[in-house]
């Protein structure tokens, strides 16, 4: 498309706009070609400025888990999460990331096309189990193989390359090797702001110390609490959790980082 007529074109829609109500650029060029016969000629183009994605960059977290952590109180300490592992994927967590790459297979299949390349699709998760079977469990969904891919008949399946960088030297999806994150926590923690909010929970702390027998001290360890009530068995697990209220609960998930 020539750029006076791209001009010309998006000029035409802006008139167009307050009658047609798009909600997209793109539900305003077909919305445009439905009611005006004089944007007829623009309907090939149009098509084209739509089929214009290039790359797609899907960031994402693991399936849900196991907990990963204990403390001195923990009715599970001594649980071996059978069948799982401690810290490893669930079978709920291993069907949510399955599905998460049928989705993906669905919105983005008419880019990747069907046959599988390292050219096109690039894969990396941390060094840590979980992340690595969810980022195959995606790759299963979304390359299942296709013609002469097909190794064994009966398994609609093939191995994809999966990248990760030892936990010391990954800067990139975690935090363990970025000074200036660590820099910048502690800059915050010494705020005003956050110095108030912890004395405010003083009492909040002291409890959970009693029951869990950990020196919970900060917004991280009771991320890192939290998380392990999460995973483990809910039945077993609200002693503890009812001790925390929702907002108690919110200030866990809002300040705490990640785990991987």
């Amino acid at each position: 498309m020539g750029s006076f007529k791209l001009i010309k074109l998006i000029f035409l829609l802006a008139i167009l706009r307050t009658n047609l109500g798009g909600k997209t650029f793109f539900e305003m060029l077909q919305k445009a070609t439905k009611h005006s016969g004089f944007l007829r000629e623009y309907e090939s183009d149009i098509e084209c400025i739509k089929d214009t994605l290039r790359l797609v960059t899907v960031v994402f977290r693991h399936g849900q888990r196991t907990p990963a952590d204990t403390y001195p109180t923990d009715p599970h300490i001594n649980d071996s999460m059978v069948p799982y592992g401690w810290g490893q994927l669930t079978n709920e967590g291993k069907l949510n990331q399955y599905n998460q790459g049928l989705y993906l297979r669905k919105r983005y299949g008419k880019l990747l096309g069907t046959v599988y390349s390292p050219d096109i699709f690039y894969l990396r998760s941390t060094e840590v189990d979980r992340t690595k079977m969810s980022a195959m469990l995606e790759a299963a969904a979304l390359w299942r193989p296709e013609q002469n891919q097909i190794f064994k008949e009966d398994l609609p399946w093939q191995p994809v390359i999966l990248h990760y960088e030892p936990k010391d030297k990954d800067n990139l999806l975690l935090t363990t090797p970025c000074p200036a994150y660590f820099q910048e926590l502690d800059r915050v923690m010494k705020s005003a702001e956050i110095i108030k909010l912890q004395e405010e929970n003083e009492l909040m702390y002291q409890e959970l110390r009693n029951f869990t027998g950990l020196n919970i001290r900060n917004p991280d360890d009771i991320w890192s609490l939290y998380g392990t009530l999460r995973a483990e068995p809910r039945d077993k697990t609200r002693t503890i959790l009812a001790h925390l209220t929702i907002e108690e609960r919110n200030i866990a998930f809002r300040v705490g980082p990640s785990d991987s």
